[in-house]
């Protein structure tokens, strides 16, 4: 009977020969995985036509079961562009769910085309229109279609309906809010500036809120109750969740100050201790509160008290912090 060592010894190997198999069968097969992955019309061809990559998403929208807009299914799809799926959740956000089911914008009509067909493109550099000829049961409709080249695939950039989508006028004025969460998947997609790099990057997801809402306190409920379903699926992360959602007492605006009053979060946000989550807590808070409020200075107390929150997090009591004065949480 062999002894224990030489028995760890065999299943180590064996281990070891099995994941070198995996990762020989994955090598020569990738271009296999990476056909079949392009026939689910999930990953796009690099060496697609324009008129092909049209084709082929609206395919794949036609075959989606339910609404590929409101399940949140059109942000996994790479044959859009970010600037195209913002456009559509923006649109969600300001019209709600409803309106987007009576009024699609990718077909530009309320109900599926019996047919449609991409025709020829007309590319100009790292541009691109197709025509989408859209069968409505017997009227037909011209839809162009904008794409753009990145990283060397067509990927749709806009649907321009013939006949603009009625936008209905809400009755309350609304706001836009930027709330400020880690996104990693928007460092390649999108050109605007990260706010702080490593630990600290964040990117803004666009909310909006009606006028009289629009407070300091407000948007930081916003920010500390996370990000939505649908940002999730568009790559928005965070340490903030519904558990952390009633974490504000109150903030203070004074002369581009914010006080920031906390409850107790040191067991449940202990991350915040560490170097990196500190870095994440103070610049998704701070840059939200700067780019809605005009805050240029943020501090922060638990319980009214600076001094419990600055020694937790490490950095102490200084100038910076107007040495911990609990006068301004009073």
């Amino acid at each position: 009977m062999p002894r224990p060592n030489i028995k760890h010894a065999i299943i180590r190997l064996a281990t070891f020969f099995l994941i070198i198999v995996i990762a020989f069968t994955l090598f020569t097969n990738r271009q296999k995985i990476l056909d079949m992955l392009r026939r689910l019309r999930i990953v796009p061809d690099n060496k697609e036509k324009p008129e092909t990559v049209v084709d082929n998403f609206y395919n794949w929208y036609q075959r989606f079961t339910g609404n590929p807009i409101t399940s949140g299914a059109y942000q996994k799809v790479d044959y859009l562009t970010f600037d195209f799926k913002k456009k559509i959740s923006d649109l969600i956000a300001t019209q709600g769910y409803t309106y987007i089911e009576n009024n699609d914008p990718v077909y530009c009509s309320k109900d599926k085309p019996y047919s449609l067909k991409a025709e020829k493109s007309q590319i100009n550099g790292d541009k691109a229109t197709v025509n989408l000829k859209e069968d409505l049961y017997g009227t037909t409709q011209d839809v162009p279609i904008k794409l753009v080249l990145e990283k060397n695939q067509w990927k749709i950039n806009d649907v321009v309906c013939p006949k603009p989508l009625v936008i209905i006028p809400p009755i309350q004025k609304f706001a836009k809010v930027f709330l400020y969460f880690d996104n990693p998947s928007r460092v390649a997609q999108s050109t605007e500036s990260v706010a702080i790099e490593g630990c600290g990057a964040v990117f803004p997801a666009q909310r909006y809120v009606r006028e009289e809402l629009n407070s300091p306190k407000n948007t930081l409920n916003l920010l500390f109750a996370g990000p939505t379903k649908i940002e999730v699926i568009m790559g928005y992360s965070t340490m903030f969740s519904d558990k952390t959602a009633n974490i504000l007492k109150d903030v203070k605006a004074v002369d581009k100050t914010a006080y920031v009053n906390l409850i107790d979060i040191r067991k449940f946000l202990s991350s915040v201790s560490a170097s990196c989550g500190s870095k994440e807590f103070f610049t998704q808070v701070g840059e939200t509160l700067r780019r809605n409020h005009q805050i240029e200075k943020v501090i922060y107390a638990i319980e009214g008290d600076p001094k419990t929150f600055y020694e937790w997090v490490q950095i102490g009591c200084q100038e910076e912090n107007s040495f911990c004065d609990k006068k301004p949480f009073e």
